[in-house]
């Protein structure tokens, strides 16, 4: 179930105040749910889309990024992965373990809501290091997010040193639809079936992924069709699951017609 704290601070609004939202629409009572009463207070137009700005280029498969002073070991090792991204050279902290929050939906998006974008990462019982890279963050509204930049990544017998990028990093393919579909009640979901963590259920249940490549994201180079080990086929028991972000503020979010913006 849910639990615990984040890494930092969680990335919606505060509770509205007893009364408040009396008479307002449902598109503010809405946005003040998700995203603190005191958006609301601003006097820009009302509304409803987000707008942000994803990295506008595929994933790249032949540059590493450099290393970044204060990572941790997990970190230094995914650091790579990161070159021509958002995340490339600025610090970074979990903000999601689900060893410490829980296991659990409501507890993934408390602690990586309004925080830009993310690093997925975790660990299956059969020993693959995977994850997957989203440019524009998670919300919990619903979207089905477009992100030609989004990647996933794997290393299906665990990390290894001197490997080949281009063996590790798959990057979006057919165009940068459906890169993340960010629903409330959901872990992550990468491609619609190409990396879901639904996070449903209690105990075991929850740990349950499922993996398969080829219509969002690339396939292997050797071929096969999933993230996970060898012997786990398209669907692996979670060992571990992490997210990190930006260490900094959660984005600032306001209403501008039919327009969610964000200044970050």
């Amino acid at each position: 179930g849910s639990a615990g704290r984040c890494g930092r601070g969680a990335g919606r609004g505060a509770e509205a105040p007893a009364g408040a939202g009396e008479g307002e629409d449902f598109v503010t009572r809405l946005a003040a749910r998700f995203f603190g009463r005191e958006l609301m207070e601003s006097e820009a137009p009302m509304g409803m889309q987000r707008i942000d700005k994803p990295e506008m280029y595929p994933a790249t498969t032949e540059v590493e990024a450099g290393p970044v002073p204060g990572d941790s070991a997990e970190l230094a090792r995914l650091r790579p992965l990161l070159a021509g991204t958002q995340l490339e050279a600025v610090p970074l902290r979990m903000a999601f373990d689900a060893q410490r929050d829980g296991w659990a939906a409501d507890s993934f998006h408390r602690c990586v809501d309004t925080f830009g974008a993310a690093l997925v990462v975790a660990e299956t019982a059969g020993g693959a290091l995977m994850g997957g890279y989203n440019p524009r963050g998670w919300v919990g509204l619903g979207e089905e997010k477009n992100a030609i930049a989004a990647f996933l990544f794997t290393w299906p017998g665990g990390h290894r040193e001197g490997y080949n990028l281009a063996d590790v990093k798959l990057p979006k393919t057919g165009g940068g639809a459906l890169a993340v579909t960010d629903l409330e009640g959901s872990g992550p979901l990468f491609g619609v079936e190409s990396l879901c963590i639904p996070l449903e259920g209690e105990g075991e249940a929850a740990k349950a992924a499922r993996s398969r490549l080829g219509s969002y994201f690339v396939r292997r180079p050797d071929g096969e069709r999933t993230l996970f080990a060898a012997g786990e086929g398209n669907r692996a028991q979670l060992k571990s699951l992490r997210a990190y972000v930006v260490d900094g503020d959660p984005e600032k979010w306001e209403l501008d017609g039919i327009i969610w913006k964000t200044s970050k």
